[in-house]
């Protein structure tokens, strides 16, 4: 769990503070989903 919470906010996907999240340390820790990116602009 604690890897793909890792690579979600890697890909800005996910937001939350601090670099990653324990059991019992960070139980109140607040997790957002973010909004997708606008899709790439044709040429």
């Amino acid at each position: 769990m604690v890897g793909t919470l890792k690579a979600a906010k890697r890909k800005k996907i996910l937001s939350y503070d601090g670099e990653l999240l324990l059991q019992g340390v960070h139980d109140n820790t607040e997790i957002l989903l973010l909004p997708p990116p606008p899709p790439p602009q044709p040429f």
